[in-house]
């Protein structure tokens, strides 16, 4: 792949996965333009969101994120805020203000037809999530893997219930239960896919489950008329899209602000 087609893929990135397109149609957010970033914000979730553009970037000064935590603390709902940072922009003084820095994510682009061909591991079979009764079990798998509480729980389940298929979301079933659990999702972008939150169980893991909840979702993103899918990857999960032939074509690292501990 050349130098072009990651700056294509780039460009591609960037219009469907920052600024307003990042917080366009969100459910259950309120979202608010305040001077050059975009700030989503959920009262259910007591969660709020921040995005901007390449270009927007490049215009934001301390004040402006000042403003953003008070107007957010203003509301009394929300409980943290995730402020999106990108490794080819101007550093912001994100820490200075009380955030936290999580780990890296490296965005992975690439053709979805290499992961489509892999196949499943023997005693393995993936389905997308359509029923409530799966959507209760995935719930409690998702939990478990990233530690949530049984609030949480409940609030994935209320978000995703009203429109189960269109949530993307499919689990991986092994030894008759749900073991793993990654979500699909159409960007803004003609032809792009996102693929969000894969993971597996500890003692799923090495067993090639996480590579099948790639490849269901990249049928899916070829169904649906995808060229391109995107995810945004841990160290884990990056070797694997590498394999796969896929380019690094941005880092993000989520900057984490908690009201409970300001």
């Amino acid at each position: 792949m050349t130098m072009d087609q990651v700056s294509q893929y780039r460009l591609m990135y960037e219009s469907a996965m920052r600024g307003e397109a990042d917080v366009r149609g969100m459910s259950d957010m309120q979202v608010h333009r305040m001077g050059p970033v975009w700030v989503a914000e959920s009262s259910n979730r007591g969660w709020a969101l921040v995005s901007y553009s390449p270009e927007q970037a490049r215009e934001i000064r301390a004040s402006h994120i000042q403003d953003v935590i008070d107007f957010l603390a203003s509301s009394g709902s929300i409980r943290s805020v995730e402020w999106k940072t990108w490794r080819s922009d101007p550093s912001l003084p994100l820490d200075n203000f009380g955030f936290s820095f999580e780990p890296e994510e490296t965005v992975m682009m690439g053709d979805p037809q290499v992961l489509a061909q892999w196949p499943n591991p023997d005693g393995v079979r993936v389905h997308q999530v359509l029923t409530e009764s799966d959507l209760e079990a995935a719930s409690n798998v998702r939990s478990e893997i990233f530690g949530l509480n049984q609030t949480r729980t409940r609030q994935f389940v209320e978000r995703t219930r009203h429109d189960i298929e269109g949530a993307g979301l499919f689990a991986a079933v092994a030894d008759s239960h749900i073991v793993g659990l990654g979500r699909m999702e159409e960007l803004s972008g003609a032809g792009i896919v996102g693929l969000f939150s894969g993971a597996v169980l500890p003692q799923y893991r090495g067993r090639g489950i996480y590579r099948a909840l790639l490849s269901a979702r990249a049928k899916r993103a070829l169904d649906v008329g995808a060229t391109v899918v995107m995810s945004e990857c841990s160290a884990y999960s990056r070797p694997i899209l590498s394999r796969a032939g896929f380019m690094a074509v941005e880092h993000t690292t989520p900057a984490i602000y908690r009201f409970d501990s300001a």
